[in-house]
This record gives structure tokens, C-alpha cells and sequence, in this order.
């Protein structure tokens, strides 16, 4: 499995990014969200060095490789082509068509309104990822529920969703509390875990 890459930025396309790893040049799929923080001019050939945490999808036919500027992206990415008819293509389009808290929001409110503008979506995928995704978030703490105890520590698994949080641009303290309304047991992915935990903010 491929984590994470880091290697010079040498282009920019519509809907990926060119990076130079030494013998090679990959094309790596990413959402206009990581494009427009990471690459935001139209020729984007200055060489800076840039670091995508990274999912591999495989087919017969085809290796892509998707990348994400933040792990909380590539996190809702991941529960996103979790759901029955989304691909890896439609996934990075969702990202690149709204930030984390208003699509959390939509599906807990089943918005199916909302999650049906989002490109590549319709009104019977609206309704899917709001059948597998709400009740999942819900299962995780995303809603509330019995957390961490004030004052007892996280589950270890959190420092990584502490990190994640924190690359979003949310303070130590804001993810502290975050995590702290989640399951002290450490159940769920990292993946997961960070979906509830932008829930749980989003809540307030």
C-alpha cells in the first residue's frame, strides 16, 4: 500500500497533479480542492516539493493512483467510494465541490437536495450514501454520545486523527475536544474516526 508521496510539483491538469520522484513522473487523480490549495496557478511548474496522502485503486485494466493534500480528505474519500455506486473519479469530484462539514451536515440531515447537486451524484446516490453513511457516522460518535471522560486520555489510535484535524486548520485544543467526544474504545479506522470527529465540530 502506498501511505503517502512527496516529490517536486511539475504540472498541473484538470483534474490531477504531475509530481517528480526522481526516475519518475507520476499523474496523481486529486480533488480541485487539493489542486487549488496546492498547485493554485494555471502552469504550476515552479517545482515546489509537495506531500499527497495517498490512495491506490486497482483494476485489471488500470493502476490509478489518488492523492489528497490533508489525511481528513483522503479520509472521507475513502468512506466515500465505501458507498455503492461511487467510484474513486465521483469521490475526488465531491471533494472538489464542497468542504467537509456541509457534506457531514447533508447526510445528517439527509439532505438528499444538497448531496444531489454534488457532480456525479443523483437523487438514488443522494440517497445511498445518506443510507450507509448516516447510521455509520452516528455508530462513531458523530452525534455525541458516551466519549472520553474529561481527563482520561485518548485511545491511541487518535493521535493520527488529532493530526488530521490540525492539518484542516483546527487548533490542538478544538481536535483534543473533538476526539474526546468520540468512543474511548478506539473502535473504527482512522478514517472513520476522523469523519465523526468533523461531525462532532460541525455539531458544535
Amino acid at each position: 500500500m502506498i501511505a503517502a508521496i512527496k516529490g517536486r510539483l511539475v504540472g498541473r491538469q484538470a483534474d490531477s497533479l504531475l509530481l517528480d520522484i526522481g526516475p519518475l513522473v507520476l499523474q496523481v487523480h486529486t480533488s480541485a480542492t487539493t489542486i487549488a490549495d496546492l498547485a493554485p496557478d494555471a502552469d504550476a511548474g515552479g517545482g515546489s516539493e509537495i506531500r499527497l496522502h495517498t490512495y491506490l485503486h486497482v483494476r485489471e485494466d488500470q493502476l490509478a493512483l489518488y492523492g489528497f493534500g490533508t489525511p481528513a480528505e483522503l479520509a472521507l474519500f475513502n468512506v466515500l467510494i465505501g458507498v455503492m455506486g461511487i467510484g474513486p473519479r465521483v469521490a475526488a469530484n465531491i471533494l472538489g465541490a464542497t468542504r467537509p462539514e456541509p457534506l457531514l451536515n447533508a447526510i445528517a440531515a439527509e439532505d438528499v437536495a444538497f448531496l444531489s447537486r454534488l457532480p456525479g451524484i443523483g437523487k438514488k446516490t443522494a440517497a445511498r450514501i445518506i443510507l450507509d453513511l448516516r447510521g455509520k457516522l452516528a455508530d462513531l460518535g458523530g452525534g455525541g454520545g458516551a466519549g472520553v471522560a474529561p481527563g482520561v486520555a485518548p485511545a491511541p489510535i487518535d493521535g493520527e486523527v488529532i493530526e488530521a484535524l490540525q492539518a484542516l486548520g483546527y487548533t490542538a485544543a478544538e481536535a483534543h475536544t473533538a476526539v474526546g467526544r468520540l468512543p474511548r474504545d478506539g473502535a473504527g479506522s482512522v478514517e472513520e474516526r476522523i469523519v465523526a470527529a468533523l461531525r462532532a465540530m460541525s455539531e458544535g
